[in-house]
């Protein structure tokens, strides 16, 4: 009698889905392990995509910036050239007014020199009138002799004994001062010089007693000893004489070259401008000089 044998078909088909089972097993690892650097990778790519727009953003201000300075510096090579034209127009004004200020000091000496020929004419008119009226007292005082002895002894001319009339001595001039050469003046300028002749009257600066008593010669001359102050204005500032122990009139032309040239008297331009743009007086720590 044969006997039959076992099957062994299930056990080998229980063997192969195990294999397969852990095949699958190990796949589905394999896949999660993908899965998960797939993730990974998807991270760096999304953080890198990030930095990339971050990058582009920063590149974006920076050409932003870079833009602006350059407009920047277009605007301030247009205000260079503005400024360089302004420059240009300034130096050509200066020029313009250097040449009008050195015709305007040349017309100024020119008027000056007028007042100083008018001012000696005016002088001298004065003085000869002067000179009349003191002759015309004292002729009367002679004549009366001259007719008496005409009278009395009319062999008088041809007497050598005959005591002849003494003429009566004519008064003696007034002192003269050295004055400078000077023209005529229009109404216009005779108004300025009263102009002038009054702003150092009447500046702390002028003091006419000082002035009188310091210049002896200026005392001695009528005409000046009645307006100290104009003889200043006209003259004194001139020769360097001092209005006042406040006042040195030489330091101040010698140290101001433009009032110098200018032929200006130094009291009347540190009053009108010297004051103002802080030049001397006098020297420091020192006493004005006669």
């Amino acid at each position: 009698m044969n006997k039959k044998r076992a099957p062994k078909a299930p056990d080998q088909f229980t063997h192969r889905i195990a294999e397969l089972e852990a095949e699958l097993n190990s796949m589905q690892a394999s896949l999660e392990q993908r899965f998960q650097e797939l993730a990974s990778l998807t991270r760096t790519l999304e953080e890198e995509r990030k930095q990339t727009e971050h990058n582009q953003s920063e590149l974006a201000a920076v050409r932003q910036s870079l833009q602006q300075a350059e407009q920047e510096r277009d605007a301030a090579r247009n205000e260079q050239n503005i400024s360089q034209a302004a420059l240009s127009s300034a130096q050509a004004e200066l020029s313009a007014a250097q040449v009008a200020l050195a015709e305007l000091k040349a017309e100024q000496e020119t008027r000056y020199n007028e007042l100083a020929i008018l001012t000696q004419m005016l002088e001298e008119e004065r003085e000869q009138s002067e000179q009349a009226r003191a002759s015309a007292s004292a002729k009367p005082q002679a004549q009366p002799a001259l007719i008496k002895a005409t009278q009395t002894e009319p062999t008088v001319e041809s007497s050598p004994t005959a005591p002849a009339a003494k003429p009566e001595p004519e008064p003696e001039p007034e002192p003269e001062l050295q004055q400078p050469v000077r023209l005529e003046l229009t109404e216009e300028e005779r108004q300025k010089m009263k102009e002038f002749v009054a702003l150092v009257a009447e500046s702390g600066l002028f003091n006419a007693e000082w002035y009188l008593k310091t210049y002896t010669d200026v005392a001695a001359h009528k005409p000046s000893a009645d307006n100290p102050a104009e003889h200043y204005v006209l003259y004194g500032g001139f020769e360097g004489r001092n209005p006042g122990p406040g006042f040195d009139s030489s330091f101040y032309l010698r140290t101001n070259k433009d009032v110098l040239d200018g032929k200006v008297n130094p009291l009347v331009h540190y009053l009108r401008f010297g004051q103002a743009e802080n030049r001397k007086a006098r020297p420091d720590n020192t006493k004005v000089k006669k």
